[in-house]
């Protein structure tokens, strides 16, 4: 049973860490045995594989049962994953959807590493849109003496604490799994299987600005694009009025028009202005990027004369061309 399994380990680790971790009945126990109740108590399909650790060699300080999706990872090291971590003073055990620290640490090293899974943490928690009623984003507590220990803390997306006292029955602790499996399933979605992909997501500035684009889109969907024109105007009237034209600083944050970047594109027709490619999204509107010509941290301001419809590949090209690539892309727009 899964509940007396929990109760053993949190009961029985801490006097077999006196003892030689070789040959350890406890540690065998936590890598096969509890793994293979799980598995079979909770009926979770071998799409995933569910692994006990104890340790390498020797007693870890946390010990851990995780499961895999075994397309995104096999390994506590690296991706992303369900996991039991049971407090180091085994206080009781977190269901987790964690992530690898290791992969941080090799990637940037200690210092900076665990500032970039601590932001990924973060970028994670705002983006997952399940039912989390069961489930908490508050950081975790492991009572660590070590970097891993940390890493695992800090890798905490959401999840649950069961205390040494009070562990569930075994329905409850399964509810859980499937329930922590469907936000898993989700943040699949969202990441894919390269957790890396994580740099590439958009700021919560970034995820704002959509929605309201998306807003605006679906008003605009049906009506002709100098139609378009004119009502994104009046909606700029009102705009100016507030003054949300204006380029808002909040820290280092940038808070960008989403009318006026929409009004640029409307005025040309969702087409880029070098080349005239666009392409239709699936939900049948049309796609070109709004770029602006000088940074905003600059000019403080969003204007029309500042702005340019591009396609992806000349917004690249400006942005990270040449010097001469970028001039005949002014040139071509009548902005040089």
């Amino acid at each position: 049973m899964i509940k007396e399994g929990f109760q053993k380990i949190l009961s029985e680790y801490m006097e077999a860490k006196k003892q030689n971790f070789a040959g350890s009945p406890l540690a065998d126990f936590i890598r096969n045995v509890i793994s293979h109740e799980i598995r079979k108590i909770g009926s979770i399909s071998y799409d995933y594989v569910i692994i006990g650790s104890a340790g390498q060699g020797i007693w870890a300080e946390v010990p851990w049962i995780a499961i895999f999706d075994k397309k995104i990872t096999i390994s506590a090291q690296r991706g992303y994953y369900i996991v039991y971590l049971f407090d180091a003073q085994l206080q009781g055990v977190y269901l987790s959807l964690n992530q690898g620290w290791t992969q941080y640490e090799n990637k940037y090293g200690k210092k900076e590493g665990m500032q970039k899974i601590k932001e990924a943490t973060y970028n994670l928690q705002k983006r997952l849109r399940s039912t989390l009623s069961d489930f908490s984003f508050d950081a975790i507590n492991l009572h660590p003496t070590n970097t891993l220990g940390q890493g695992y803390e800090l890798g905490h997306i959401c999840g649950k604490f069961y205390p040494t006292n009070a562990i569930p029955s075994d329905d409850i602790i399964i509810n859980d799994i499937q329930n922590l499996r469907g936000v898993y399933r989700e943040l699949k979605g969202i990441v894919g299987i390269d957790l890396f992909s994580l740099e590439d997501l958009d700021t919560d500035e970034k995820i704002e600005e959509k929605i309201e684009i998306n807003k605006i889109q679906e008003i605009l969907k049906e009506i002709p694009p100098e139609e378009k024109v004119k009502i994104l105007r009046e909606k700029l009237k009102v705009a100016d009025k507030s003054g949300l034209n204006f380029i808002e600083l909040s820290g280092k944050r940038i808070k960008r028009n989403t009318s006026l970047s929409e009004l640029i594109k409307a005025k040309n027709d969702y087409r880029c202005q070098v080349c005239g490619f666009t392409f239709k999204k699936k939900d049948g509107t049309y796609y070109v990027e709004a770029i602006h010509i000088r940074a905003l941290a600059s000019s403080k301001m969003d204007t029309e004369d500042n702005m340019l419809a591009l396609c992806p590949n000349h917004h690249k090209i400006f942005d990270k061309g040449i010097k001469e690539d970028r001039e005949d892309i002014l040139k071509k727009c009548g902005k040089l």
